[in-house]
């Protein structure tokens, strides 16, 4: 009779480890991956926690099984991230060992290097005008495509003010930036904080009177810059202050015109224009700051003659005359009558030239014409 138990045991035991031999050549063979064998259950775990994906989601709202990624995004542990170089490891979690093409190695960095001279290529992508490495800088390549380019600088502060700040919008493709990167004058990049959101950069060091360059540019978390975009501006503390301190003509004459008995009179007025404050110059890069012609009216009625030139320059305290070309318009605009003319000049009328006084830059006498 033990014969028999003790017979019956070993044919129990051999049918238990046939049957589970049996179901997990069966499972097996039609568990494939993404999914495994856990526990003898086939099923998902993306978390590699030796957990079947099912039990720990049982507390999510969405399975990991349904998320789906976006070329070139990959999933790694239920969230989307980039992988560009398509190596299966989030671009921004991996560590250089292998560059993309026309990229080079360099102090654990990728960058680019186009001409293959063993050198990161460009000053905007970490280097100096001689090729010498930034310590610390990020070499990383550039986008050459406009939709990387910020759009719509603009320049927030007067001219008088030295520590300026600027604003941008973001570049049409904006996903994946990481911050943003700002410089003066080509005097360095800098970081603008904090990143990723802010569009704004506020000058600290006053900046000394004249034409300055303002730059900036995103950074993208697949290690790139977008392009560079840029404005001028002018800074000037000192500020000119243009007058009007004469208006001159020489002694009215009459002519008889090409109608027989018909007279015109034609004085040759000119104009002295004084600055009374900071020295002026014209900007070679903005170029609507310069001083335009004076305005002339006769009248009250803007009389539509220009003087002989505009002006570039005025230092503190100089002065320069003009004279109002046209003798044909004047002769018109005077009339054909002896009499009585009032002449008033305006300078800087539309105020294209920014100064501390615009309450002096007219004047108006009176001209006889006998």
């Amino acid at each position: 009779m033990k014969k028999l138990v003790v017979l019956g045991v070993v044919v129990l035991t051999l049918l238990t480890l046939l049957l589970s031999g049996c179901t997990k050549e069966v499972i097996s063979s039609f568990c494939e991956k993404p999914y495994e064998i856990i526990g003898g259950t086939c099923c998902l775990d993306l978390d590699n926690d030796d957990i079947c994906d099912e039990v720990n989601a049982a507390d999510k709202d969405v399975n990991a099984a349904e998320i789906e990624c976006e070329t070139p995004q990959i999933l790694v542990n239920d969230e989307c991230c980039w992988d560009f170089n398509e190596n299966g490891v989030c671009d921004d979690q991996e560590t250089p060992t292998d560059c993309w093409e026309s990229q080079i190695l360099v102090n654990g960095e990728c960058c680019f290097d186009f001409d293959n001279d063993g050198i990161c290529d460009g000053v905007d992508t970490g280097t100096q005008d001689n090729g010498s490495i930034t310590p610390g800088a990020p070499l990383y390549g550039t986008y050459t495509t406009a939709d990387t380019q910020p759009r719509d600088i603009v320049w927030r502060t007067q001219p008088t003010d030295s520590t300026p700040y600027f604003t941008w919008i973001n570049p049409m493709n904006d996903q994946g930036i990481k911050g943003y990167w700002a410089q003066i004058d080509n005097t360095g990049w800098q970081l603008v904080p904090p990143p990723p959101t802010n569009t704004r950069w506020d000058v600290e060091t006053p900046l000394a009177d004249g034409t300055h360059e303002f730059k900036v540019k995103p950074e993208y978390s697949t290690q790139m810059y977008g392009l560079t975009n840029s404005m001028y501006f002018e800074i000037n503390t000192n500020l000119p202050d243009f007058v009007v301190a004469d208006i001159k003509w020489d002694a009215p004459y009459s002519e008889l015109s090409a109608e027989a008995g018909t007279l015109y009179y034609a004085p040759n007025l000119r104009a002295v224009i004084r600055n009374d404050g900071g020295s002026f110059k014209k900007s070679a890069q903005l170029g609507s700051q310069w001083l335009r012609s004076p305005t002339l009216f006769i009248n009250g009625k803007e009389s539509y003659v220009d003087s002989t030139k505009a002006v570039d320059e005025l230092g503190a305290g100089e002065e320069i005359e003009l004279t109002f070309k046209n003798n044909y318009l004047l002769k018109t605009y005077l009339g054909r009558e002896p009499g009585n003319y009032e002449i008033k000049v305006v300078v800087n009328q539309n105020k294209y030239v920014e100064e501390t006084n615009y309450e002096n830059n007219e004047k108006t006498v009176t001209l006889t014409v006998s």
